[in-house]
């Protein structure tokens, strides 16, 4: 029965159907997500923005039995997810060379009428660092075709 049954959970998990969880075709729409509250917050502000603009341009209809369709264009869920989760990627990745960056500009500052040889390695070595670290957090992005150019734009 044990092994009828983990059959059974391995043709569910592998089924073609839409309700089939590793699907290939359900799995290409999934992104990693964190921090909910704040993306549906930044989802429906950028909503509500979009609804503004659209709605300011279309001018009021002078025929009460005038009736227009208003269309917003939003982009779809794992754009927006993307789009706030690589942003917040970005920060991360920026904040952990903040020291480095600083103790770079100290010693230029210090050594200003003798730079140091090395700056251009070291400046390269930090930005190198920092998108290593940003690469690394948004490497899910990656998987989803179409939210790989939001990864690229921001990096």
């Amino acid at each position: 029965e044990y092994s009828r049954s983990v059959k059974q959970l391995r043709e569910s998990l592998l089924s073609s159907s839409p309700n089939g969880l590793l699907n290939p075709q359900a799995c290409d729409r999934m992104v990693p997500l964190s921090d909910f509250e704040t993306l549906s917050k930044s989802v429906w502000e950028s909503i509500f923005s979009n609804m503004t603009a659209v709605m300011n341009a279309v001018e009021p209809s002078t025929s009460s039995t005038s009736s227009e369709s208003v269309y917003i264009n939003i982009p779809e869920h794992v754009v927006l997810t993307a789009q706030f989760q690589c942003s917040e990627h970005v920060k991360s990745s920026l904040s952990g060379i903040d020291s480095k960056v600083e103790s770079l500009r100290d010693c230029l500052f210090e050594q200003w009428e003798t730079p140091p040889s090395n700056v251009r390695d070291e400046c390269s070595a930090i930005c190198s660092e920092a998108l290593a670290n940003y690469d690394r957090l948004a490497q899910g992005y990656l998987k989803v075709s179409i939210t790989k150019g939001v990864v690229e734009s921001k990096r």
